[in-house]
């Protein structure tokens, strides 16, 4: 157990014992490693066949602790070796720290205020919802569309029912279908290829919230040089992105109305923003007829998403009255209809009113932003 003596901090620390249980499932074999600091007293405990290494760093909301694991050798696979990093963070407040991290939250809130509003797309809800997106694309010109989905959804013929459209209404079909789930540079640059290649002239996403934001940074790129790593960050789009369109497949990321998209460094495994209000979609499509074979275990996690965005930018400071509107909207449908589809996935309504709800959650982060949720979250995708 980890104990401190500042009140301020004391919820944290709640929280960082609950992620040391989760983390220390083996009651046996254990070793006790001990830190000490004036605000701290640690008492955790490891394998005896790892080494922990603990350096304290400053931060004023997530201190961070970082447990390095000192046998390359230990049969420990990469992916356990980075989440047993980032579990044992600490946050500890020092005032450089305090001062540094709320000069650079300071200036991005003034960034985000003033920057432009990002636009909300126009939206085909209800069954059928497909067919009318596809016919609004086909409308606006649009010769030849670059669909970037998964090869699951390819395989269960969702991809077909847009592209069917598509084709009839004249507009010719390019598929990528080698997005996969926390997408890195590499996915992104691959999908970027064959926009090239193809000449695509605009992007529909087809998929959960990682097509969405292959697509996003994709049609961001085509324009902008075509250097993927450049669009990390905050409004580095300088050209407008190709026209993008989105159908999500699941109901949680909200990412068919956020201006952001994460993408994932593969070497390093960190998350990066691509935050720009161009990459928003101009039209999307909630049809719950793609969704209705969704398992209830994704539906179940993919709807704590959404309600973790509702929450987190419902406390959030930088809310305003119409952000807050949007979270309670999603709060109580998702309470009212999440669990209904995940009973019954064939419940056309309730899978509906979940997409909205998850629709109405992305709007709320768009200005409210996200937390220490999703911080800790991005540690284990990543």
């Amino acid at each position: 157990m980890i104990h401190t003596t500042n009140p301020a901090i004391k919820r944290k620390v709640v929280l960082l014992n609950l992620i040391l249980m989760l983390n220390n499932q083996t009651p046996t074999n254990y070793s006790r490693v001990k830190f000490r600091h004036p605000l701290f007293t640690f008492s955790i405990k490891t394998k005896t066949e790892l080494n922990t290494t603990v350096d304290i760093l400053g931060s004023e909301n997530l201190i961070i602790c970082t447990a390095i694991l000192a046998r390359p050798h230990a049969t420990v696979s990469v992916r356990q070796q980075i989440i047993q990093r980032y579990l044992l963070r600490i946050f500890m407040a020092t005032p450089y720290a305090i001062i540094k991290h709320k000069v650079f939250v300071g200036a991005l809130k003034a960034l985000i205020k003033f920057a432009p509003t990002a636009a909300t797309p126009m939206s085909f809800v209800g069954a059928g919802s497909t067919t009318k997106l596809c016919q609004h694309i086909s409308r606006l010109d649009v010769k030849k569309i670059l669909i970037v989905t998964d090869k699951p959804l390819v395989d269960l013929g969702i991809v077909a029912r847009a592209e069917d459209v598509l084709t009839a209404q004249g507009v010719e079909v390019i598929v990528y279908d080698g997005v996969l789930p926390d997408p890195t540079f590499d996915i992104v640059t691959a999908g970027l290829d064959m926009q090239q290649q193809h000449h695509c002239d605009s992007v529909l996403a087809i998929g959960g919230g990682s097509a969405i934001d292959t697509a996003k940074t994709i049609a961001a790129a085509a324009t902008n040089g075509a250097d993927v790593k450049a669009m990390v960050g905050y409004f580095k789009a300088k050209i407008s992105p190709l026209p993008l369109f989105a159908i999500p497949t699941t109901s949680g990321t909200g990412s068919e109305v956020t201006f952001g998209a994460v993408i994932s460094d593969a070497e390093t495994h960190e998350k990066h923003i691509v935050g720009d209000s161009k990459i928003v979609p101009k039209a999307v499509a909630l049809d719950p007829e793609l969704i209705t074979g969704l398992p209830a275990s994704i539906t179940a996690a993919t709807g704590m998403d959404a309600l973790t965005h509702a929450i987190e930018a419902y406390v959030s400071t930088w809310a305003s009255p119409q952000h807050d509107a949007y979270a309670k909207m999603a709060i109580k449908m998702i309470f009212e209809y999440l669990p209904v589809a995940y009973a019954d996935g064939s419940d056309l309504e309730a899978r509906e009113q979940v997409s909205i709800a998850a629709y109405y959650a992305g709007l709320a982060i768009n200005g409210a932003a996200v937390g220490n949720v999703h911080a800790i979250a991005h540690q284990f995708g990543a």
